[in-house]
């Protein structure tokens, strides 16, 4: 299990990997007692943990029996647990991709055949570099990936490629279905306007999410920013919901399915049904009116429109909604009064006595101090949380302002999300390779600490462990 230590020093957050301990068993209370002893070891007080973030694994987030509620119990209730908001973003893409799009579902299936078809067989990953060099394509992102749920980027990585290197994937698969029956039925599946539309669509819902998404994994973001920018996601999604973006996108799809020869869907004509003659003497029956009951009143291209592309948007908007909104809309609430660089952020001192009393600050002066920060002229090019507190530190007003300064130290401190213990793990295989497969925890544990701080053991003069060592007894078998 890693363990990341979020702090602010000298006005600017780190995050700092602290151990990477063994787990021997994976409940609640015994993946707790481990954090705890690594904060005793490093001669830290659990008393002055702020927050803890996790994934959304039930044995980490348990109201009874989860890590967040032992170390609450240990540490003090105003330790804030902050489910990893990468992670819930991440939740968000693959409930969508699971439950509620077809063409999603279709179009990374077909995606994912493509990565084993093409990537796994070198003739075959030869064949498709010699189409993309004759494309005169030399540059960028070429190789398809496969699609992994815990690479949160792997899937519009995938999405942009494939939709800028269509045309190549099909001549590869052309060539290759003359001797191989795979190929042709992989290329009938990909040459077909829906899973164009698809690509097309996913690649614009996944390129939005990307960007929040590497944005949250940021070690400096703050919880301000990173709800601001959730919001922006689903308020640009929302303005993809219009009549003119759906055209917009079809047109794409149609001017890519045109250039590779690939059927597009024509207006569906139904039959109208005919009334009966009998009938007609004894009811009044307009033709316009029996034609708008009897057909369902809509073309291929509003069917795309309703039935994929408002639904994908509309999907993806409600779960951000049910994953961030409810969760952290009290928190942000409180912290909002920090905004003193927005005009329109109103004198919430309220917010700030309430804020101060949970960390056991002076309220009184806090608030005082608010009043004075929030009229401060030099605080005009400050646009976030982060970069308030790195200004109060460097322009003096720490000292000025102590009591507002560590309570907006103590909120800069909150986690936004998990990401650097998943970034610690993944140094893991290059430290613990086949060479060093029999190693113990401790040297696996030191390894790992200069692998993933070594901007730390660069700092460190090195002649001085040199003569440390050499000073220490020792014998040796000759």
């Amino acid at each position: 299990m890693s363990q990341i230590l979020r702090y602010v020093y000298k006005g600017e957050v780190y995050e700092s990997l602290i151990a990477i301990t063994p787990a021997k068993s994976l409940t609640g209370y015994d993946l707790s007692q481990l954090i705890l002893r690594s904060i005793s070891e490093m001669g830290l007080q659990a008393e002055h943990l702020v927050a803890q973030c996790y994934d959304g694994a039930s044995n980490m987030r348990g109201q009874f029996s989860g890590v967040q509620k032992f170390i609450k119990d240990a540490a003090g209730e105003q330790v804030m647990y902050v489910w990893c908001w990468a992670h819930s973003l991440n939740l968000v893409l693959e409930s969508f991709v699971k439950k509620a799009s077809t063409v999603a579902l279709k179009t990374f299936g077909v995606l994912q055949q493509l990565y084993v078809y093409i990537e796994r067989s070198p003739k075959r990953h030869r064949q498709y570099m010699e189409h993309v060099k004759t494309a005169g394509a030399e540059s960028g992102p070429r190789l398809l990936q496969s699609l992994c749920e815990t690479r949160w980027s792997a899937s519009f990585t995938n999405l942009r490629i494939v939709d800028s290197r269509l045309p190549d994937i099909i001549k590869t698969l052309s060539d290759l279905s003359h001797d191989d029956v795979e190929a042709s039925q992989l290329c009938k599946s990909l040459m077909k306007f829906d899973i164009v539309f698809g690509i097309k669509l996913l690649r614009l819902v996944f390129g939005y999410a990307n960007a929040v998404s590497e944005f949250l994994q940021r070690s400096d973001v703050d919880m301000l920013n990173a709800f601001d920018r959730v919001a922006g996601l689903k308020a640009t999604l929302q303005e993809c919901r219009t009549d003119d973006r759906f055209e917009q996108l079809w047109q794409e799809a149609t001017d890519a399915c045109t250039s590779l020869d690939i059927d597009i869907p024509q207006q569906s004509q139904k039959r109208q049904r005919k009334v009966s003659k009998s009938l007609q003497e004894y009811f009044m029956f307009d033709s316009s009116i029996a034609s708008a009951a009897d057909s369902d009143g809509r073309d291929v291209r509003d069917q795309y429109k309703v039935e994929y592309y408002f639904t994908t948007l509309d999907t993806v908007i409600h779960d951000i909604e049910d994953r961030f909104n409810t969760r952290a809309t009290e928190t942000v609430r409180q912290m909002s009064a920090f905004c003193v660089w927005n005009d329109r952020t109103p004198n919430d001192t309220d917010n700030v006595r309430q804020m101060a009393k949970t960390y056991t600050l002076d309220s009184d002066l806090c608030a005082v101090q608010y009043d004075l920060l929030r009229n401060d002229p030099s605080i005009k090019d400050v646009t976030s949380l982060t970069s308030l507190v790195s200004h109060m530190y460097t322009h003096g007003l720490h000292e000025a302002y102590r009591e507002i300064y560590q309570l907006a130290c103590i909120l800069l401190t909150v986690p936004v999300s998990s990401a650097g213990c998943e970034r610690a793990f993944s140094k893991l295989c290059l430290v613990k390779d086949e060479l060093r497969s029999t190693m113990g925890d401790e040297r696996l544990n030191g390894l790992m600490l200069m692998a993933v701080e070594k901007n730390i053991v660069k700092d460190l003069d090195l002649q001085t462990f040199v003569d440390t060592f050499a000073l220490k007894p020792r014998k040796l078998k000759l």
